[in-house]
């Protein structure tokens, strides 16, 4: 099935400057951005264990990534809130679009009218990223 691995680009797109954060930062709202991003970087990730087909566990993970938003956005320091902020609205946006998702075919469907919000959050990616290598003690690793 193509939905899961197309939706988890978009995610992975979103995702991307989230990962390997906690550096010790004289600015509190950096040093506890970094600390979150680390924090849930330590976690799974949702859709690692969605089976082929699987509508609601998409969904489930889909819910997950917007509680983990919530979270990254009540610490984002201002400079970045702006992008963090847009990553959220979009995966409000797609959790939205997915609520009445029953199909493997329906999600198809729902991943491939945000192809073009894929795009925007790549390029929101690309700023978190740099904002986390250039504030966070990653060592230039934001894998994890």
């Amino acid at each position: 099935m193509r939905a899961v691995p197309l939706l988890a680009v978009v995610l992975a797109a979103g995702a991307i400057g989230l990962a390997g954060c906690g550096g010790d930062d004289d600015e509190p709202s950096v040093t506890a951005f970094c600390d979150k991003v680390e924090e849930l970087d330590e976690q799974p990730d949702p859709l690692e264990n969605v089976g082929e087909g699987d509508v609601g566990g998409v969904k489930d993970a889909i819910g997950e990534y917007q509680d983990a938003l919530a979270e990254v956005a009540e610490v984002a320091p201002e400079e970045i809130s702006g992008d963090v902020d847009q990553v959220r609205q979009i995966f409000d946006d797609l959790a939205s679009s997915l609520e009445d998702d029953e199909t493997p075919q329906d999600l198809i469907a729902t991943a491939q009218q945000f192809q073009g919000e894929a795009a925007d959050l790549q390029s929101t990616g690309q700023r978190l990223e740099e904002y986390t290598n250039e504030n966070c003690d990653t060592g230039g690793d934001t894998t994890g």
